[in-house]
């Protein structure tokens, strides 16, 4: 009889484990897939950014600033310069 009892919470807890498992696998999965997406979605923002001659924006509230990639290399040819 306890045998009996202790293999069915045996089979019961595998069950819940594969479950587990398998949920794991999903969440890391769509983990994965959205961090690709967003990656790329960062990838086409910086990209479309740095097509732009001269950009800056800047956020008061969180005191961000970022300059385009052009606009730095702007910069920075205009400080040389003025060297």
């Amino acid at each position: 009889m306890v045998s009996k009892e202790l293999r069915s919470a045996q089979e019961a807890f595998q069950a819940n484990e594969q479950e587990l498992r398998r949920a794991r696998d999903e969440f890391e999965n769509k983990l994965t897939k959205r961090t690709a997406e967003l990656r790329r979605s960062e990838k086409e923002r910086r990209d479309l950014l740095d097509s732009i001659p001269a950009i800056e924006w800047s956020k008061e509230e969180k005191r961000n600033s970022a300059m385009s990639g052009a606009a730095g290399g702007l910069l920075k040819y205009y400080q040389r310069e003025a060297a």
